[in-house]
């Protein structure tokens, strides 16, 4: 059907996004987490935590509810996700509201000084 019609698109403002853990060598997908509530992936960084001795964290910035013009969205999220099963599987640490500037707008990068995350 898809062939014949197109994928199927939400609307304006309606975004699905995933968070998935790849093998480089056999192009698998090792672990996959769907984002709830209209959540839109925007930047990921992998922050070694030296609190965690050394441990990498992965920090995905979301938007919920966001649109392209004009940008915004109505709140922006850091999701943090520990790596378990030998760096197969991501287990969620925690989920933490950012202040966005106004109009809000998606949290587009992070950057990991030693032990933070910015």
């Amino acid at each position: 059907m898809e062939s014949v019609v197109g994928v199927p698109r939400g609307g304006l403002g309606k975004w699905a996004s995933c968070v998935r853990v790849l093998d480089p060598t056999s192009k698998q997908t090792l672990s996959l987490l769907e984002l709830p509530d209209n959540e839109a992936a925007m930047s990921v960084a992998i922050v070694p935590f030296r609190e965690r001795a050394g441990e990498s964290i992965v920090i995905v910035g979301t938007a919920k509810d966001m649109t392209l013009h004009p940008r915004s969205c109505a709140a922006g999220f850091l999701h943090a996700y520990k790596l378990t099963n030998g760096s197969t599987t991501l287990e969620l640490l925690h989920k933490t509201q950012v202040l966005l500037p106004l109009p809000p707008s998606a949290p587009s990068g992070a950057s990991a000084p030693p032990s933070r995350c910015l």
